[in-house]
């Protein structure tokens, strides 16, 4: 009879691993992700749902952090400290990261648990019964619910504009773009803009409102033309080839002028060559693994792999004469692919303004290629390099990504070239504008 008394007793045991497990990898999870939308994104986001889901989640990693206790605060086992050192060295300094978030919640976790009422309620969720409920929360709905706010980042952003497709957080509407969903059909009277490029277009890390194609319409208003409606294609990460692979989805609202600004990603046209190929299948088939994924800890993981000074060390001393095959390459893939788009683009009989990225981190081969590919008619060029004097003009001083002023500053010399070549737009006012063949007087001028 006691064996018998002790065996459903046994059964309702929490899960030692589980706890474990469940607190390292929700604590590492937690950290990175609250750090990048409460800070870097800040600007883009409603703050209820964030503050909803955070919460949510840091309340199951009380729950883990409860079973785990013990084994957190006591000495592990040899073997345990041998696969924690393997990992810190595996991902290098981004192991750091994850090492401050683990702590982190062991601090706040620890500060809860010592709270009398908090304790209480953790010896409620005593059993295995309800540790497997809170564990099947987690993966099954919080999990998801952060990648849909994290939307385009992530391990597997290649496929990063399905995992943006119906995200309201980011302001991405049914048909993958951002701001607010079109009719196919334009109507009569209506002047629609199409921007094309990548995270600067998109408008990282600001609202849609701030993004410069919304704000080029708002200037438009402003000075009378309110009959305007801009289309922004912009995806964080992509390069001229998903640009130009993507180009008939924007052309099929009936752009009276498209805009293309691209080149800090010029040296991934031939590694974006080979995930076009990949994953040619429908989106269908990647959309649920991207938003199921853990936010974060993947990226982090993988960038601190990449980060390995091991790594780093082999791939300098990889043979130069492939780097430089690879590189020639590459510039062949990319001006193929502009040439490509350009043509396109005049087929359907549009004026195409080739907006200069405005940022000295772009390689200068990009720029040559594109001032040669502004020689034709119907084709012109946008400086705007100029109005980006130093790293103060750009979030988070990276130097890539304009801040708000900046997009506004963007936006006015959009609007002024536009107005300059009279309204409504047509493709027979857009010429040459100045001599393409005349190359930039230095690195990035």
């Amino acid at each position: 009879m006691t064996g018998e008394a002790a065996t459903p007793s046994a059964a309702r045991a929490r899960i030692a691993s589980l706890d474990r497990a469940g607190f390292l990898i929700g604590a590492a999870v937690l950290g990175p992700y609250a750090f990048w939308v409460f800070v870097v994104e800040r600007e883009i986001f409603s703050r209820i749902p964030l503050v909803l889901v955070t919460t949510l989640f840091l309340l199951a990693l009380l729950v883990y952090y409860a079973g785990a206790r013990d084994w957190l605060q006591g000495r592990k086992p040899r073997r345990v400290r041998v696969a924690f050192g393997l990992l810190a060295l595996t991902f290098a300094v981004m192991s750091l990261v994850l090492i401050v978030s683990v702590l982190l919640f062991v601090g706040v976790g620890e500060a809860a648990y010592r709270c009398p009422p908090v304790r209480r309620a953790l010896a409620r969720v005593h059993h295995r019964g309800a540790q497997l409920a809170v564990t099947a929360f987690v993966v099954l709905v919080l999990f998801p619910a952060m990648n849909a706010m994290y939307g385009f980042h992530g391990g597997l952003r290649q496929v990063a504009p399905v995992a943006l497709m119906h995200n309201p957080l980011y302001g991405i509407n049914a048909d993958g773009l951002r701001g607010p969903r079109l009719r196919p059909e334009k109507a009569a009277g209506m002047v629609r803009l199409l921007f094309l490029g990548d995270s600067t277009t998109f408008g990282w890390p600001y609202r849609y409102e701030d993004a410069y194609p919304d704000v080029v319409r708002q200037l438009l208003a402003q000075r009378g033309f309110g009959r305007v409606e801009v289309i922004d294609a912009g995806v964080p990460g992509q390069s001229i080839v998903q640009i130009r692979s993507r180009l008939e989805g924007g052309l099929a609202f009936d752009p009276d002028v498209v805009y293309l600004m691209d080149g800090i990603h010029f040296d991934k046209a031939l590694d974006h060559v080979e995930e076009e190929r990949r994953y040619a299948a429908a989106p269908h088939e990647h959309g649920f693994r991207v938003r199921f994924f853990p936010p974060t800890l993947i990226e982090v993981g993988l960038l601190g792999i990449a980060s390995n000074p091991l790594l780093m060390m082999w791939c300098r001393s990889s043979d130069a004469g492939t780097e430089r095959q690879h590189a020639a390459e590459n510039e062949r893939v990319a001006g193929q692919y502009l040439q490509s788009l350009v043509a396109a683009v005049g087929r359907r009989g549009l004026p195409l303004v080739i907006l200069e990225y405005p940022s000295r981190k772009v390689p200068l081969a990009a720029r040559v290629q594109q001032r040669q590919a502004a020689r034709g008619d119907g084709v012109s060029w946008l400086p705007l390099l100029h109005l980006f004097p130093g790293p103060d003009a750009y979030a988070l001083h990276d130097g890539i990504h304009p801040d708000q002023a900046g997009h506004g500053r963007i936006a006015r010399a959009i609007v002024d070239d536009l107005l300059a070549r009279g309204w409504p737009p047509r493709a027979d006012r857009w010429r040459m504008d100045q001599a393409p063949d005349q190359e930039p007087p230095g690195p990035n001028r």
